[in-house]
């Protein structure tokens, strides 16, 4: 009868347009379309009518959204004018929570989007640094500048990776740089010449301070520190010692002395307990791998480790021990964990994963001090999460493979895989970088 009408409309001249009659309910494949009208959109829809597409048959529905994960379908009817109606009655994609489903409907469970934070040409290498705190994460990160330069930044992110600002730039060229924060406060020490500057950035990226030592006879490397001992800088000077600058808050001179250095090593990281212990790591790599000291400031004299390790930078303090994940060996390739590095013999550590790449690692700890672990896998292109609990070798580990849904060239990784929590969120953070861009994602511990 419908088609009859459609046809008697057509022959009889009629001009009007009559949607709820004829427009978008008769398909072009049912035997063509009568006269006065015209195939648009797979519908026969009036000559004389809008020159739009019909989108659906005319009071026809369809399932509408997902069912992956904890998603729903709907349902969505198609209206009178052949529009599709919004979805109605199902269930969407919510924001990823650590409960063992998927609530963004993405296939993944307890794992969030990959996120670009940052997509320029500087030099990255090692040299960002990645800091937490209540309102979410900071970069301290190089940008590019046309000469092969380039200016460092504070780069501000909230707990879901969205920007948030960013400092203006308070050091430009190619520098070595360190950081450490409190709360949301970070100081960032950063070589300039022979020169030492420390710069302190408030919450909002602000420069309210900078410090200046002139003369600081710095030669190489660099770290941060702000602890029990105050608020360090250590770095090797033209004369091949640990030259230490401990500043002062309110903006005064600092108090800088010398430790001796081992023959052919460098500091590497510098940190202190609640007791002030193992505020300095020297390191040796002539001998193609072993940590040559372990050395406190009130204590000049060397404390020598011969262990077998290669990245030396992944050092956390932890009930006053000293805690180390690092890469067993040039060859064996296994990533393996230290619960108290200055005592242990050299076998007495967790063997977490024998891993193809080598040499891209980072630790925290969760609330209750156990090890959450990130490392790269350059043959799979993947990053590995494990949870290392307790404090003894025979406690459990857990380990969870991600995928970290970015193609990582050979080389990509270099160093540069961060981990940091945001207090209060149930889900941790892991950065990447490439040499040109950084990536983020939220996840939720193994």
């Amino acid at each position: 009868m419908r088609n009859v009408l459609i046809l008697a409309l057509g022959l009889s001249g009629c001009s009007f347009y009559a949607p709820t009659i004829a427009d978008c309910t008769l398909a072009c494949g049912e035997g063509g379309c009568p006269g006065g009208f015209t195939c648009r959109g797979n519908f026969c829809r009036p000559t004389s009518g809008p020159e739009v597409d019909c989108a659906c048959r005319a009071g026809s529905s369809e399932a509408c959204g997902t069912d992956v994960g904890e998603c729903a379908f709907g349902q969505r009817t198609c209206s009178a004018s052949g529009e599709w109606a919004d979805c109605a009655g199902g269930t969407g994609p919510t924001e990823e929570l650590c409960d063992g489903k998927d609530n963004d409907c993405d296939g993944l469970t307890d794992l969030g989007p990959v996120t670009e934070v940052l997509q320029d040409t500087a030099p990255y290498e090692g040299h960002w640094r990645l800091h937490a705190d209540d309102a979410g994460f900071t970069l301290v990160t190089p940008r590019a500048l046309p000469d092969a330069g380039a200016d460092f930044k504070a780069m501000y992110f909230d707990p879901l990776l969205a920007p948030r600002g960013e400092s203006p730039v308070f050091t430009s060229g190619f520098k070595r740089i360190a950081s450490a924060s409190e709360g949301s406060t970070i100081y960032v020490g950063y070589s300039n010449g022979t020169d030492v500057e420390l710069t302190r950035l408030g919450a909002r990226g602000q420069i309210q301070q900078v410090w200046h030592l002139p003369d600081a006879g710095y030669s190489t490397r660099i770290q941060t520190c702000l602890g029990p001992r105050g608020l360090l800088n250590m770095w090797v000077s033209q004369d091949e010692t640990v030259r230490i600058a401990k500043w002062p808050d309110d903006g005064g001179a600092a108090n800088v002395y010398d430790l001796a250095k081992i023959p052919g090593g460098s500091i590497y990281w510098v940190d202190s307990s609640t007791d002030g212990q193992f505020a300095v790591i020297e390191a040796n790599l002539d001998d193609g791998g072993t940590l040559d000291a372990v050395q406190d400031i009130d204590e000049p004299a060397p404390r020598t480790l011969a262990a077998p390790y290669w990245v030396t930078e992944r050092f956390r303090m932890r009930d006053s021990k000293l805690v180390h994940l690092d890469i067993l060996d040039f060859t064996g390739k296994k990533v393996i964990f230290w619960l108290d590095f200055a005592t242990q013999a050299n076998t007495d550590y967790f063997v977490v994963e024998q891993v193809g790449r080598w040499h891209d690692s980072d630790f925290i700890f969760d609330d209750n001090q156990d090890v959450i672990a990130a490392y790269g896998d350059e043959a799979t292109q993947r990053i590995v999460l494990a949870r290392i609990e307790g404090r003894t070798d025979t406690d459990l580990q857990v380990t969870r493979i991600i995928p970290a849904d970015v193609v990582v060239p050979s080389g990509a990784f270099s160093g540069n895989i961060k981990l940091e929590h945001v207090p209060g969120d149930p889900m941790y953070a892991v950065f990447w970088a490439t040499r040109t861009r950084i990536y983020a994602r939220r996840f939720c511990a193994p």
